[in-house]
């Protein structure tokens, strides 16, 4: 699997991942190796703590830079999400990924997205 990984089709198709685990068995080691590949590949590609980037974005609409935020983040070729769902995301989080998957589902964008999430 991580073979077929490694070749980066999913990005070419705009492939959606997720990896899910118990602490300790390497996701976010996978998710930074298939990260660092894709960069000498010469794709553009950000690593993010979900939470981290949800506040920022949540700033960000009050100070009414929310869309030129949001294209920041969706004009890349893989997008890294670690730690989705460890904080609790309320309705505005949950509009904000709704927003960032929509976009990238309607093929407005060629971003493919890597979820990196705990399993409890």
């Amino acid at each position: 699997m991580f073979q077929r990984l490694a070749t980066f089709d999913f990005i070419a198709k705009k492939g959606k991942l997720i990896i899910i685990g118990s602490s300790g068995l390497g996701k976010s080691y996978i998710s930074q190796a298939l990260g660092h590949q894709a960069c000498m590949m010469e794709y553009k590609v950000p690593y993010q703590n979900t939470g981290r980037m949800l506040k920022k974005l949540k700033l960000a609409k009050v100070d009414d830079p929310y869309l030129k935020e949001l294209k920041k983040i969706i004009q890349v070729n893989l997008v890294i999400l670690v730690d989705f769902g460890l904080q609790f995301m309320d309705h505005q989080a949950r509009k904000t990924m709704l927003d960032i998957i929509t976009l990238n589902y309607h093929c407005l964008t060629n971003t493919s997205i890597l979820i990196v999430r705990h399993n409890w």
